[in-house]
């Protein structure tokens, strides 16, 4: 095992009150912070607006494209800087200023992490970086994500479908609830969500189609509800324009839940030949390739197994741990044969602290 390091987490999430984080326990932040730990490391976490002494750390890493990450592009110090994406709406275009931030933070980041081949080769087509992108998987909790075969599930009368992500319009809920009136057989659907911005909206569209009985808006959800939930499922849906490599997809491949998803971001890589994916935003597309699960659900359900341990393998907490372990070592490694920061960066670092100072999250 590599010595311990003492490293800098930035995230959004470590900006969040109580509050959101008690009903978002979990993230791909986390998830590392407390696997680091585990291994002994030594984890201190800041928000995108705090200010940070970067010579006290051996590797600082910025999740998320926000000031954070711009702040450690231009910081005083020979620190290393890895930074993370996480963000699918990039590879639709993201507009000029914030292309044009990520064009400097690519460029001047010592580690840059992805999050499937397709973010990596598309970083790598349209920026110019300093680091080859590794690609690692946002590490699942085997342990509360655990395999129950779809033959050892409950029976019951009818089909039951799972969707967990937030309720906006990026994800295309709508279309989902617009399939179930596509297909012929008895099919109710629950919602986890944590964000609930089109809530009212899908409700009155969930009226209209006069679904009230079949479709259950549940909200915010535990890890160990959530579990339960994709080990009662039949299927589950992710119907999202956009994606980067979305954690709820391995959680339920975990748990074993045949999968059905849009063929966006690192999806098609990431359900491999154990799921159905189709093109985005049709729910017919959607409906036919439910339909298409249902009608040969014994085949889907006999890889349950072979399907999880496809997914541990590159999505386990213990991977994403030993992953990262691996990049923070060789930056840092690397610390005192990083050039000197310039003049351009000292202005430009005042200039984000002004900008944070007035509380700009977002360009």
């Amino acid at each position: 095992m590599p010595h311990p390091l003492n490293i800098c987490l930035v995230g959004g999430i470590y900006g969040k009150d109580l509050r959101y984080r008690a009903r978002v326990a979990t993230t791909p932040e986390t998830t590392l912070e407390r696997g680091l730990e585990d291994q002994g490391h030594a984890v201190t976490t800041f928000s995108h607006y705090d200010r940070i002494d970067y010579g006290r750390f051996d590797v600082v890493h910025v999740h998320h494209l926000g000031w954070g990450a711009v702040r450690a592009a231009f910081r005083q110090s020979r620190t290393p800087f890895v930074f993370t994406l996480h963000d699918p709406h990039v590879m639709q275009g993201c507009g000029c200023i914030r292309s044009s931030a990520l064009r400097q933070i690519l460029s001047r980041a010592d580690g840059v992490i992805a999050l499937s081949r397709m973010e990596r080769d598309f970083l790598q087509a349209h920026y110019h970086m300093r680091a080859e992108p590794e690609i690692i998987a946002n590490g699942i909790n085997a342990k509360i994500y655990s395999l129950l075969p779809p033959q050892q599930r409950p029976k019951r009368n009818g089909w039951k479908l799972l969707y967990v992500g937030q309720l906006t319009e990026f994800k295309r809920v709508d279309l989902l609830i617009e399939a179930l009136a596509r297909l012929p057989f008895k099919i109710e659907l629950s919602l986890a969500y944590h964000v609930n911005t089109l809530e009212n909206t899908l409700k009155a569209q969930v009226r209209a189609l006069g679904f009230a009985s079949r479709i259950h808006f549940l909200g915010a959800l535990t890890a160990e509800e959530l579990a339960r939930l994709y080990q009662e499922a039949d299927v589950f849906v992710l119907p999202s324009a956009g994606e980067a490599l979305p954690s709820v997809i391995a959680e339920a491949m975990f748990c074993g839940t045949p999968i059905v998803a849009t063929n966006v971001g690192g999806i098609p890589e990431q359900v491999g030949r154990f799921g159905v994916t189709v093109p985005p935003n049709s729910a017919q597309a959607l409906a036919k390739a439910i339909e298409h699960v249902v009608l040969n659900y014994q085949t889907f359900a006999a890889q349950a197994e072979e399907m999880a341990e496809f997914a541990r393998s590159r999505a386990s907490i213990e991977v994403m741990i030993e992953k990262h372990v691996r990049i923070y070592s060789e930056v840092a490694e690397r610390r005192e044969s990083q050039p000197a920061p310039s003049p351009i960066n000292y202005l430009a670092e005042k200039g984000v602290d002004w900008l944070c100072r007035m509380r700009c999250s977002t360009w």
